[in-house]
């Protein structure tokens, strides 16, 4: 029966060796990690409206120092207890440690005798990548997470 099992092994051995593949040479291909290629930012606003004419801006940082921003509602109204999502493009093989920190920053317009003040009752930023699959990198919660107002709080950062 070990004679058997050793011309087995042998022969394999054989095809290998003549199929051009050597048993100490057999290494996987290394997988390549999926790649960003946006950013979905859903934003849900509490009992305080972002109105018309003020803005909320997106900016992702990156560990290389460099960033890219996007308006998240062009100027827009988001009413008390809604939820609004901006899909953001990232640059080509972004990496998801390449991340280092996503900002909201707010900006009034008018709005009554004191401007625009805004309740930011959640964060949530997830990745599309490459290999179809979606990825959660940061979920805040809060009543309100940040209250942004006119003249004090005027950002709000997520770090990964």
């Amino acid at each position: 029966m070990k004679t058997i099992q050793k011309m087995i092994l042998m022969t394999g051995v054989v095809l290998l060796v003549l199929a051009g593949i050597s048993m100490s040479g057999c290494k996987p291909d290394p997988i390549e990690p999926a790649k960003i290629l946006s950013l979905d930012i859903t934003l849900r606003t509490g009992g305080d409206d972002l109105r018309q004419g003020s803005e909320a801006l997106g900016t992702i940082g990156f560990k290389n120092g460099s960033n890219t921003s996007i308006s998240l509602n062009n100027g827009a109204n988001w009413g008390n207890n809604s939820t609004n999502s901006v899909s953001m493009t990232m640059p080509p093989n972004t990496e998801v440690g390449s991340l280092n920190w996503f900002k909201v920053n707010f900006t009034s317009g008018s709005g009554g005798f004191t401007g625009d003040n805004w309740n930011l009752d959640q964060i949530k930023i997830t990745a599309r990548l490459s290999d179809g699959s979606n990825l959660i990198l940061a979920e805040r919660t809060g009543s309100p997470l940040v209250r942004f107002t006119q003249n004090e709080v005027r950002e709000y950062t997520v770090s990964f």
